[in-house]
Order: C-alpha cells, then sequence, then structure tokens
C-alpha cells in the first residue's frame, strides 16, 4: 500500500510517498521533494530525479513499478518497486499529450495509463512510456463533459469511472467505446 502525502511543508527527510503494507506496517519512503517556486505563477522547475512536489494518485503497472501523478510539476514519475527513480514525463499546457493538474490515474489491461487531467477538464489515455493514444472530455455539464474531474478506477471489464468532481458526480465509460 501506498499514501501520498500532499504535505506542504519541506519535511526534513524530503520524501513524499509512504510505503505500508496492507496491515499499515511502515516499510519506507520514496520520492525527494521537489523545490516550490514562489507562488502557483512560478511553479518551479524541478526535474531533478526523483523529485515530487504534489503527488496525487498512484498506479502500478505489471511489473510493480509506480507511475505517480504530479500536480505541480504537471508530470508522471515513475520508480522501480524498491523505490529507485525511473525518469518522468509530462509537460504542463492544455495541447494534446500536455497536462494541467494531473490527477487520477489508472492502467487497464493492456497497461496503457489512463491520467485525469483536472484543469483541462478531460481524461488522456498514454503509452507507459508517455505517448499519447487517446483523449476526450471538455468543459460541461452534459455527458462526457467533465467540471474538475479527479479520480479514475477501471474495472475487469474494461469500463472507466470518472469523478467529476464540480458536476457532483461519477461519469461510466465503456471500455470499447469511441472515446475521442
Amino acid at each position: 500500500m501506498y499514501v501520498v502525502s500532499r504535505s506542504y511543508d519541506y519535511r526534513a527527510d524530503s520524501k513524499r510517498i509512504t510505503v505500508c503494507t496492507v496491515d499499515e506496517d511502515y516499510v519506507g519512503e520514496i520520492g525527494n521533494a521537489g523545490r516550490l517556486g514562489k507562488d502557483m505563477m512560478d511553479p518551479g522547475d524541478d526535474s531533478s530525479p526523483g523529485s515530487l512536489i504534489w503527488p496525487t494518485s498512484i498506479a502500478l503497472d505489471k511489473e510493480e513499478n509506480l507511475y505517480i501523478s504530479d500536480e505541480w510539476l504537471n508530470r508522471i514519475a515513475i520508480f522501480s518497486k524498491d523505490g529507485e527513480w525511473i525518469g518522468h514525463w509530462g509537460t504542463k499546457g492544455e495541447n494534446r499529450g500536455e497536462f494541467n493538474q494531473p490527477s487520477g490515474i489508472a492502467f487497464d489491461q493492456d497497461e496503457n495509463l489512463f491520467v485525469v487531467d483536472t484543469g483541462n477538464n478531460r481524461v488522456q489515455k498514454y503509452t507507459k512510456d508517455g505517448t499519447i493514444i487517446d483523449e476526450w472530455g471538455t468543459s460541461g455539464s452534459g455527458d462526457g463533459e467533465f467540471d474538475m474531474p479527479w479520480g479514475i478506477e477501471i474495472d475487469k471489464q474494461g469500463d472507466l469511472y470518472i469523478a467529476d468532481w464540480r458536476n457532483d458526480r461519477i461519469q461510466k465509460f465503456a471500455s470499447k467505446a469511441n472515446l475521442s
């Protein structure tokens, strides 16, 4: 089990992700606290290995590597199951394949990573290495539209459930639907 720490204060050990067993026995922590900018207009430019500022969600691939969305740095960070930094991908923006506050993430059975792009009111589908496959959603309150989507879950049939925060609902998308 992994617990995301969104503490805004720097910790002495600069770790950001707490690792526990299912029984909540402490195991360790991973991820270094990144450099914050002066404010939201200056988010900082911390591309140092293993840095996290606002980790939001965690998903594990079949090799048990950890994929962590970072809302502040607008990227997906990747760590091995032993906590070693592997890399990251993603950049801030509103174009296809870019992020504005990525939040919930989840892998499907084919190991495609779905990323809820909260600030852009959409969901994007990627390969594990960060290649964009598909995207859907726009701002609004109709079917398939979002107002600050946040969480995501994928069931055994591959159907997607998106927590649409400001619309106060959960939207379900069929696994084989044309999403774009």
